[in-house]
């Protein structure tokens, strides 16, 4: 929940808990006799969090994996040998080393050890029907699923679960190590405001956006990751839209936090997704029929060849309500633009991004 890493021998003793369970106890089930508890559908569930990278997680997003693991983990197939062909995509371990389950596009199983194979590719197919049951308008009761997954979010984190559980994510960029310091704002909201006003001078005003600093450990045209180092950080959690920059002379880049690792409270690293390398602050009003709503703040995002070939814009989670909308900007000359969106990108429990076109049919 903390994005703390797992404590030293957890794995270990895991897999030792599990293999005693299996040799005791009925293979199908390993039921332990005085306890409602299932060993092996604990276990299970305990490689298919691990697998799912919680570290990319938010606290609520991690808790609605929890509780749907809880129900469905026996969906997870372990198998003694290297799977077949038709498995798709698979994980290995170790059950004599502390550590969890490992794809085999980042590290090659040895040819020696304790080794156990298991496959999330029938758990993947039960989450994709059960989607697309939700998306289609069906409670999460008729579906045995947890009443959080309809809630903020919620269908949003089950689709990446899914997603980790088909295909194991695999580095795209190669990394250029580096060490130099950058400053990070943190927050739609902050990065909003401090688009939209500005930077006020230091000790002039109690409400500019708040700045931390944090030091660059390599980057890639993907991304970067990082490491904070001075400054009081709030409302950091994975799925967050953040900003940074090297020097104060150098234009915002606009990031998305991928993954949040934090072995104490001074010591946090993140993993960022550069979505733009520069933004504009707007505000969104939808074409949705309510004419009490109230324009929602948003980052207007330019359109880039290698990233999306369309502008785009970030909002909050749940921004979206209509296909089309207007765009709000400027203070002395009010500038309104009409879209029509084409895709909704990325969404997270805290931001949406979606890109968009003019509108060819106004009204």
């Amino acid at each position: 929940m903390v994005s703390g890493p797992a404590p030293p021998d957890l794995w270990r003793r895991a897999h030792a808990l599990a293999k005693s369970a299996r040799e005791h106890f009925e293979p199908a089930a390993t039921v332990i006799p005085g306890l409602s508890l299932d060993a092996e559908k604990n276990y299970k569930g305990l490689l298919a969090l691990a697998a799912a990278q919680p570290e990319g997680f938010s606290p609520n997003e991690i808790a609605l994996a929890s509780e749907y693991l809880a129900l469905f983990s026996a969906a997870v197939n372990l198998l003694p040998a290297t799977p077949p062909q038709d498995e798709g995509s698979w994980y290995w371990l170790d059950c004599s080393r502390d550590m969890g389950p490992v794809p085999p596009n980042r590290r090659i199983p040895p040819d020696h050890g304790d080794l156990l194979y298991c496959s999330f590719q029938l758990l993947a197919r039960l989450l994709g029907e059960q989607i697309s049951a939700l998306e289609s308008g069906m409670p999460a009761g008729n579906l045995r699923l947890p009443e959080r997954a309809t809630g903020h979010g919620g269908i949003a984190a089950l689709k990446r679960l899914q997603e980790h559980w088909a295909r194991p994510p695999h580095r795209q960029h190669s990394r250029r190590h580096n060490n130099f310091r950058a400053q990070v704002c943190v927050g739609l909201n902050e990065l909003w405001h401090l688009l939209e006003k500005g930077e006020a001078p230091d000790g002039t005003e109690a409400s500019a956006p708040h700045m931390t600093e944090w030091m660059v450990l390599n980057e890639s045209p993907g991304g970067y990751a990082v490491m904070h180092v001075a400054g009081e950080v709030e409302g950091l959690v994975p799925g967050s839209a953040i900003a940074l920059r090297p020097e104060p002379d150098k234009p915002w880049s606009i990031c998305i936090v991928r993954w949040m690792k934090s072995e104490n409270p001074e010591h946090i690293e993140l993993g960022l997704e550069l979505v733009a390398p520069a933004a504009r602050s707007v505000q969104l009003v939808f074409r949705n029929g309510d004419a009490g709503q109230v324009p929602t703040p948003g980052l207007l995002l330019p359109a880039i060849p290698a990233l999306r070939e369309n502008p785009a814009v970030l909002a909050p989670s749940g921004a979206y309500s209509a296909r089309r909308f207007f765009i709000v900007s400027g203070e002395d000359k009010t500038h309104i633009m009409q879209g029509r969106l084409l895709s909704l990108d990325l969404q997270t429990g805290a931001v949406e991004l979606f890109q968009f076109e003019s509108d060819p049919y106004p009204m």
